[in-house]
């Protein structure tokens, strides 16, 4: 009998980013263990994300972090669990709240007990743990997301295993975390929860997946009033084993809902998207076998007037690296990028957030250069997913490496109009280049001034700035269609 897809788990890095950017890609490493990070929140002047280290039969620990607006932390605030690991939650499972407050929806394994636990975490302004509930109920539980309810409470989204199933479940609590309902959706085999929403009728959305006499699984969404009273539910998919489904309300009552699937029995999952009317049914629904292969992982947003962006791991070759994806209303690929620290072990994107500047935020795990072991992972990226503004004239372009941001050095900066700007290249030792290398230059508006190839083992290059208007200009470093590394310089008048 299938026990369902098991809770995919993060592990841990630490990067550099320019200083004073608003677009960046940082590792986060505790105690040199495996993290795991499952969700990021947005704050006045940064972010919040808790990173769970991980640490076999000695019990790990949760810290909670806050960073700035380049991603350089501001405190951290760790508890230690002696005998139990943190390793649950999934996109959208930590929630700011008024007051500097924070509470995250999670799963708790202690050793010598049979099953993990449910629980939720109220953190402080400065980290510290205002209080903890748990929420078992059969013999295994587990919290997905978390959503508010004004000020009166919480609704709280994860999976119970009872007997020789698993079935989807919504708890209701007040703001103190004590229950007022407890509710689970599901019957014969297996149906779990990953990520939930309050619906604008003061009902709730909850999607995952279910699985169909152990031959199918499919994205499954289960659609509940108020007092969780089940409305309707739906599976969207094909007749093979696809994958879980993430999902958010949009402003006409209807939704989005992300993920993956396949086109053949035996073929490989593809990210996929499906716009469903306010009952369930299906407006569009798009699989992008043009894309590479691999899910999208994440709750989906919408973009006013724009479309929906996800993200989630796309496979090239044996490697899952980062991946964020936007579509228009018509779920059309407006792009699809990517991005890696390193090629040689896999990195995940479990969260995603739009931030204030119109850009994005999303959180995962990778490793960091120096392949130590597992990290959070935050990168921050503008609106057209770039790391260094201008990304998205370079036609082709997808990947993006987040560990070589330090690999050019630009001089003199500034440059005044007229001379050449040298730039020094240094990628790491043995970095193996897949095309020729390129070196653009771009104005702050977005245009092309200068593009130019370079042998594969150049360390030095030239640019030329005669004719330049005096302003700012971002240098792009690009392998085929991988973004290996950028900068800026300033033109001043001659």
């Amino acid at each position: 009998m299938a026990k369902g897809i098991p809770l995919l788990i993060s592990f841990f890095i630490a990067t550099g980013g320019a200083a004073q950017s608003l677009r960046w890609s940082h590792t986060y490493d505790v105690d040199l263990k495996p993290n795991v990070l499952s969700s990021v929140v947005l704050l006045p002047d940064g972010y919040g994300f808790v990173n769970k280290s991980v640490d076999g039969q000695q019990g790990g620990s949760f810290t909670y972090t806050v960073v700035d607006l380049n991603g350089v932390t501001t405190f951290t605030n760790t508890t230690f669990t002696p005998g139990s690991n943190q390793n649950g939650g999934q996109s959208q499972s930590l929630l700011a709240l008024p007051g500097g407050r924070t509470i995250m929806a999670d799963t708790r394994s202690v050793f010598g007990a049979t099953d993990p636990d449910a629980v939720v975490v109220m953190f402080g302004p400065t980290g510290d743990t205002l209080w903890t509930r748990g929420y078992g109920q059969g013999q295994g539980d587990a919290l997905t997301a978390i959503d508010t309810i004004e000020a009166r409470g919480f609704a709280l989204f994860g999976t119970v295993e009872l007997g020789q199933y698993y079935d989807m479940r919504l708890i209701r609590t007040d703001t103190a975390g004590n229950v007022l309902w407890d509710q689970h959706y599901g019957g014969p085999e297996d149906q779990q929860c990953y990520s939930g929403q309050r619906t604008l009728d003061g009902g709730f959305i909850m999607a995952g997946f279910k699985y169909f006499n152990n031959t199918r699984m499919n994205m499954y969404v289960v659609k509940v009033d108020s007092a969780g009273n089940q409305q309707w539910d739906m599976a969207y998919g094909s007749p093979w084993i696809d994958n879980v489904g993430f999902i958010r309300q949009l402003p006409d009552s209807g939704y989005i809902l992300a993920g993956a699937q396949r086109l053949s029995e035996t073929g490989l999952r593809y990210p996929a998207f499906y716009r469903l009317d306010p009952n369930g049914g299906v407006i569009w629904s798009r699989v992008y076998d043009d894309l590479v292969t691999g899910p999208f992982y994440t709750v989906p947003h919408f973009i006013a007037g724009q479309g929906y962006v996800a993200a989630g791991s796309r496979k090239v070759g044996a490697l899952s690296i980062g991946r964020l994806t936007k579509v228009d209303l018509a779920g059309d690929v407006l792009w699809d990028r990517t991005y890696q620290t390193n090629t040689q072990i896999d990195h995940y994107f479990y969260d995603l957030e739009r931030t204030l500047d119109g850009g994005y935020i999303m959180a995962g795990t990778a490793f960091d250069s120096l392949l130590v072991s597992q990290d959070a992972w935050l990168v921050k990226v503008d609106s057209f997913g770039c790391l260094v503004p201008g990304c998205q004239i370079f036609d082709g372009l997808q990947e993006q490496f987040t560990d070589l941001t330090n690999a050019l050095t630009i001089y003199p900066n500034p440059v005044t109009a007229g001379p050449m700007v040298q730039v020094g290249i240094d990628l790491p030792a043995g970095f193996n280049t897949t095309g020729a290398l390129s070196l653009g230059l771009v104005s702050s508006e977005g245009r092309l001034v200068h593009e130019q190839l370079l042998p594969t083992n150049a360390t030095r290059a030239e640019l030329p700035t005669t004719g330049l208007a005096p302003g700012l200009y971002f240098v792009h470093l690009r392998d085929g269609s991988r973004w290996l590394s950028g900068g800026k310089v300033v033109v001043t008048p001659p």
